[in-house]
């Protein structure tokens, strides 16, 4: 708080329409999910997005996510809608994902209701939330349900081996790290070896047909993450699948660097990435950031 009154920066939460939690049924009993509200928000229904916060399926609450949903309230002009979905290790896998596939379809129905467009949800999330959001699209295609219509995945787990360089190259990173993420594999899956293995968690499997057809994807990455290698992999394969998919990636920063716009430049560069891809889908790009319904934009590097 100091250094950001020192650097003259805000504050105070960033001011929405409204921010509050309700509870939809879950497979587990009733989940309190917290639904964000653009300010002045009356008349035609608006774009949704239904962000998954992450945490290695153990850490964190919507509370700790304030900022960034605030944030995406803003930028976007969407309902945001988060679900404080069940955590290990009293409750393990596929307990949080079987919670953010639930969320997801009580929103199908219900968007309408908080004034919401249920023909333009979009789905995202960070981490571990990430993974979950892109099992949500799987499931979905899957069951012939609709999709969203688009799909963010900040520094994404996407396989539960240990992949890729930046496996080694980042493995004593902070605050992830190998040590870290094995101990939170430990925890959420508690030693069944079947379930690490499990589509819904094991992404990188999956052939292209079961991937065709999944909507556009923005995918963002650092250089200093374990999971940097899972989440180039994963645009790649969407990619050849023939997925509309791009990433961005940014250097010299941490896995848990998107959340801290208020004092990192790079992480307000990316919040707006994310909010130009769901711009983009939603068909509402403001006359500044104006964009057609073209291919994605190119893979770049920020450094």
């Amino acid at each position: 708080m100091e250094i950001l009154q020192q650097d003259g920066r805000p504050t105070d939460p960033e001011e929405v329409g409204s921010a509050a939690d309700i509870t939809v049924p879950g497979p587990g009993g009733d989940l309190v999910v917290r639904v964000y509200k653009p300010l002045g928000q009356a008349g035609d229904p608006v774009p949704v997005v239904m962000w998954v916060h992450g945490g290695g399926w153990i850490l964190f609450t919507n509370d700790d996510y304030d900022a960034f949903c605030r944030a995406l309230v803003t930028r976007t002009g969407a309902i945001v809608v988060s679900p404080e979905y069940r955590k290990a290790p009293e409750h393990v896998f596929p307990a949080a994902h079987e919670d953010v596939l639930a969320t997801y379809r009580w929103l199908r129905t219900n968007a309408t209701g908080l004034g919401g467009d249920p023909s333009r949800i979009a789905i995202g999330g960070e981490g571990v939330g990430a993974n979950m959001a892109a099992a949500t699209c799987g499931q979905l295609k899957q069951a012939g349900e609709p999709l969203p219509v688009a799909q963010v995945l900040v520094c994404p787990l996407t396989t539960t081996a240990q992949y890729g360089a930046s496996m080694r190259d980042a493995a004593d990173a902070r605050p992830l790290n190998r040590p870290l993420l094995s101990w939170m594999m430990m925890h959420a899956f508690r030693g069944v070896t079947d379930s690490l293995k499990d589509p819904r968690v094991d992404l990188l499997p999956l052939s292209a047909q079961g991937l065709a057809g999944l909507p556009p994807t923005l995918i963002v990455t650092t250089d200093r993450d374990v999971l940097q290698s899972q989440g180039d992999e994963w645009c790649a394969r969407l990619e050849a699948a023939g997925v509309r998919a791009t990433s961005v990636r940014y250097g010299a920063v941490m896995h848990d660097f998107f959340g801290l716009a208020a004092v990192l430049d790079k992480a307000a560069q990316a919040q707006e990435e994310v909010a130009l891809h769901l711009r983009q889908a939603f068909g509402e790009a403001s006359a500044a950031h104006a964009v057609d319904g073209g291919p994605m934009r190119k893979p770049k590097v920020i450094g």
